[in-house]
């Protein structure tokens, strides 16, 4: 989602785990339409190798790897140093570690991002991308 609010994670059962039930509601009822669900989907307090707390969400991966959901300037360098893709609502100048930073400057000039881990690289897509450049869109430089 476009603003940094809602992220979604899908775990190893295949499931698409949200950080959280209530934020960007549209965008989550689109995502479970998209997932062919009728029933909401699934949570990070689902989730047991999800964690969330005011400051952000940790999602880890029986492979081992590890997303980290930014909402706050504080937990910035604890989740820099654990997490191999780190997600920040917020603007990041500094961070060292994950294989992949995406801030709040790329989240407003990029709109939404997907993300796919394909063996040791990753491919991400942004809606600006496929959508192409429009001046009257706000954000598109």
């Amino acid at each position: 989602e476009g603003q940094g609010r809602l992220i979604a994670v899908r775990n190893s059962d295949g499931a698409l785990v949200l950080n959280s039930s209530t934020a960007a509601r549209h965008a989550s009822e689109e995502w479970s339409k998209q997932e062919g669900l009728m029933q909401r989907l699934v949570t990070e307090r689902d989730d047991p190798m999800a964690a969330c707390d005011a400051l952000g969400c940790m999602f880890t991966e029986r492979g081992g790897e590890t997303v980290a959901f930014v909402r706050d300037a504080n937990a910035l360098a604890e989740d820099c140093a654990r997490a191999g893709i780190l997600i920040a609502s917020i603007a990041v100048k500094q961070c060292q570690g994950p294989r992949l930073v995406i801030d709040a400057r790329d989240l407003y000039f990029g709109g939404g991002h997907a993300i796919w881990i394909e063996g040791a690289g990753i491919r991400v897509e942004t809606v600006t991308q496929k959508r192409g450049h429009r001046p009257w869109v706000p954000g598109v430089e």
